[in-house]
């Protein structure tokens, strides 16, 4: 379905807006989809900005790792250097290199001091794998975003049309028309519904007839009434009866009470098929309306683009074509995905 701007006679786009969808004119809407592509830079820089750091953050942190990790492996293997002076005579250089060889020694004859050893450098290898893996895994930084400008108008519109919006809207507007033809589809057919079932389906398919506000109606207080509906602001009170060689002139009169005590301006006699000459002549003498629901489905099959314009009416925003009040819905959502 197309939609046309009527001052820049331009085909309009759509956008979705929780369940509505809105239609828009991109020459109308430049200068709120500007500030909509600025907010959106803006908090993807803060959201940037705030990811650097934090990346900054944990790649500190394991460069500790690292060097502490470092540190716990090769500890003890570092000891010798530093303690054997308060152990030997180390005079000289080259007293203190044997000093620091006969420690070594002493260590690698020992069995706990080998465990301990064996210990610590497993764990600090094990750290020091662990803080590279993480390092090589942390997320390159991202350069920073240029802000568009007043004079950007041309490229931000152009990056608005090519975001996600306007697929999601699509994508929305294709749900509704695979649950419109869902809804329009019979289950079984007439002839196997229960009275129940049949009204039901009649209730759907008067919504495709540009009914709204469709009431089913208890039956034990209806007067006969199972439907109550509204087209172009007249209340309509609907009767079903699926077998209509059994409907009586009570019947068609106790409906007729019903249309008044519901307080509507007509009455409408829904049956599977015509109803006969002498049934149809009383309905009208009370004006009722009488539909043979079998030809009023073969007629809404054959408009089924009027029909389906008619259950696409309601969730269409016709009225916000420069994007006014979409910008601000969009910063909100904008500002609750980006604080998340």
């Amino acid at each position: 379905m197309r939609y046309t701007c009527e001052f820049h006679k331009k085909e309009q786009s759509k956008v979705l807006q929780e369940h509505k969808i809105v239609l828009y004119c991109p020459d109308c809407a430049k200068e709120h989809i500007l500030s909509i592509i600025q907010t959106e830079d803006r908090l993807k820089e803060k959201y940037a900005q705030h990811h650097h750091e934090k990346i900054e953050k944990n790649r500190q942190r394991l460069i500790h790792q690292l060097l502490l990790s470092c540190l716990v492996a090769f500890y003890l293997q570092l000891t010798p250097w530093i303690f054997a002076p308060f152990f030997y005579d180390t005079q000289t250089i080259q007293q203190y290199v044997q000093a620091v060889g006969y420690t070594y020694r002493w260590m690698w004859t020992e069995a706990w001091m080998v465990l301990i050893s064996s210990i610590l450098l497993g764990l600090g290898i094990y750290y020091i794998q662990d803080a590279i893996r993480k390092i090589k895994k942390l997320p390159p930084l991202h350069s920073k975003r240029t802000y568009h400008k007043k004079k950007d108008q041309v490229h931000a519109v152009k990056r608005f049309q090519q975001s996600s919006r306007l697929k999601k809207a699509q994508i929305y507007i294709k749900k509704l028309h695979k649950r419109f033809i869902e809804e329009k589809t019979t289950i079984k057919p007439v002839e196997l519904m229960t009275e129940y079932e049949l009204i039901l389906y009649y209730a759907k398919l008067i919504q495709h007839m540009a009914y709204k506000d469709v009431q089913i109606i208890v039956p034990s207080e209806s007067f006969g009434v199972a439907i109550i509906a509204q087209q172009h602001g007249v209340r309509t009170a609907m009767m079903v009866c699926k077998e209509p060689e059994k409907l009586t002139p009570e019947m068609m009169n106790h409906f007729a009470t019903g249309r008044a005590y519901y307080d509507c301006e007509r009455a409408i006699l829904m049956t599977p098929t015509t109803l006969c000459p002498d049934g149809k002549q009383f309905a009208e003498e009370l004006h009722i309306t009488c539909w043979n629901m079998k030809e009023k489905e073969e007629q809404l099959t054959y408009d089924e683009s009027e029909a389906w314009q008619a259950y696409l009416d309601p969730y269409l925003i016709k009225h916000d074509q420069d994007l006014k009040q979409y910008a601000i819905y969009e910063t909100h959502r904008l500002l609750e995905t980006y604080d998340a």
